[in-house]
């Protein structure tokens, strides 16, 4: 139930009237959920601890748990069970999709697209990685979390598996330490990582079952115009001969993905390996 008990020590200053709480157990022990502000309204209730609520304009609801005692809010429904840091990169993404309602939908566009393409587990590890990515202040990471969500909103699978990916790598415990800047445009490309002492590190999201040789040569062009940009990069612009280059992808198989490490670290002189 919602409460607005002036006399309870547990409500903190500037918290009445513009709370939403709970009452718990005999004994009425606050359980706040959120503070919603002066422009936040109350929609409903419901049994088994659960709040509705509006606050910066989207719809957020908070479910008690009583195993975890305690509330968590969330945007999208199915979704409570994520982790804290997870719901918040969630959250992350859905005000990068816009205001209010629209928001919102970007956040379940992007929820039902990648639980669909992958599982629910890789939706609440990219959104984790989100909350990861922000809250280490990397540059370009709202950049990174803008284009997750414009290709939640629109649907666009080849789009999102490579955002969702370069998050995944940057993300992860051998990178993170490293990185300095995401999406870094420079002449004639865009650095997926750009890592400390100006080390590069493209990321690629293939799907080696639906390639043939047509497909395979136009990736071997691309990457092939990609690490030009990039030697010139680290040689004309930031002068230093010393750094490295490096393409990561999701995954390998038995034809494919020999010759493309053999064309990017024989032909082209740069580190290849899988996440």
């Amino acid at each position: 139930m919602l409460v607005g008990d002036v006399a309870s020590p547990l409500i903190p200053a500037g918290f009445i009237g513009h709370g939403v709480a709970a009452v718990v157990g005999e004994r009425r022990v606050l359980r706040i959920a959120d503070n919603i502000g002066e422009s936040g309204r109350i929609i409903k209730t419901k049994a088994g601890g659960e709040i509705e609520y509006v606050k910066d304009d989207m719809v957020i609801f908070a479910k008690w748990f009583d195993d975890l005692c305690k509330f968590k809010r969330c945007i999208v429904r199915g979704t409570e069970h994520w982790s804290d840091d997870a719901l918040d990169g969630l959250e992350s993404i859905a005000r990068a999709g816009g205001e209010g309602p629209e928001g919102k939908a970007v956040a379940e566009k992007f929820v039902e697209v990648v639980q669909d393409k992958v599982s629910d587990k890789y939706a609440e590890k990219t959104a984790k990685n989100v909350k990861e990515l922000q809250d280490e202040g990397i540059t370009g990471a709202n950049k990174l979390v803008g284009e997750i969500a414009s290709a939640s909103k629109n649907e666009n699978w080849g789009r999102l598996k490579g955002a969702v990916f370069e998050a995944e790598v940057a993300a992860d415990s051998r990178y993170i330490d490293e990185v300095v800047e995401v999406r870094k445009k420079i002449p004639e490309s865009e650095i997926d990582l750009l890592l400390k002492n100006d080390n590069i590190v493209e990321a690629k999201n293939f799907d080696w079952s639906t390639i043939d040789k047509v497909q395979f040569d136009k990736y071997k062009t691309k990457l092939g115009n990609q690490i030009r940009a990039f030697k010139n990069y680290q040689i004309n612009t930031v002068n230093n001969r010393d750094a490295e280059i490096k393409v990561v992808f999701k995954n390998e198989d038995s034809y494919w993905y020999p010759q493309m490490k053999a064309f990017l670290e024989d032909d082209k002189g740069v580190l290849v390996g899988v996440l």
